[in-house]
């Protein structure tokens, strides 16, 4: 039994080491949780959006509309490309339009793992034999699209290619900018928007 002032001393001698424990057994039992989710990860089926909805409008420098030009439309892997990432072309009709359909597909996720959660960002390259090719687009391809996405070509030869990495437009060696070397060039359209986790 407890005397005194000496029992608040001796309930707080008691307790605190005990409110100690019970805080250390919480952290290890996060610890643990989490080491158990990072050695078994748990799978779930999500819908992931492959290509987004969009409208590709092309035409020329006197603002004509081009027909027959070819849109390469690529999906990039975030946050780590992959040789194996998809792409797929459109070609323009006679007004100058080709339209991008939406593509959801289901894949398996790991939420409890860093980079567990399937997500894409998309890049955009036009190119016509007689008028060049261009990376520029106004706007840039996202994962919501409002309006036609715009490019202009200005006869600057070339021709879109899909690396590994991201789309470029490969150009003859006699039209390669100064301090430029021939052959895939890097895309000039800027990073592109990811698309959010679902």
């Amino acid at each position: 039994m407890f005397h005194g002032s000496n029992a608040g001393r001796d309930a707080t001698a008691i307790l605190a080491p005990m409110a100690l424990a019970t805080a250390c057994a919480r952290v290890l039992l996060l610890l643990a949780c989490g080491a158990a989710a990072a050695c078994c990860p748990i799978p779930v089926d999500t819908d992931v959006m492959l290509y987004p909805a969009a409208v590709f409008e092309v035409r020329d420098a006197a603002g004509r509309p081009v027909e027959g030009a070819r849109i390469l439309v690529q999906t990039e892997s975030q946050p780590h490309a992959r040789p194996d990432d998809p792409s797929i072309e459109l070609v323009t009709d006679a007004e100058g339009r080709a339209t991008l359909v939406e593509r959801v597909e289901e894949q398996t996720a790991f939420p409890l793992m860093m980079h567990g959660v399937p997500a894409y960002s998309w890049h955009a390259c036009v190119d016509h034999p007689a008028l060049g090719a261009t990376t520029e687009l106004t706007p840039r391809l996202q994962w919501e699209n409002p309006g036609p996405i715009a490019a202009v070509l200005r006869g600057e030869p070339g021709r879109c290619v899909a690396t590994a990495s991201r789309i470029g437009i490969e150009r003859p060696p006699e039209s390669t900018p100064k301090g430029q070397l021939p052959g895939n060039l890097p895309s000039d359209s800027g990073p592109a928007t990811p698309a959010p986790a679902p």
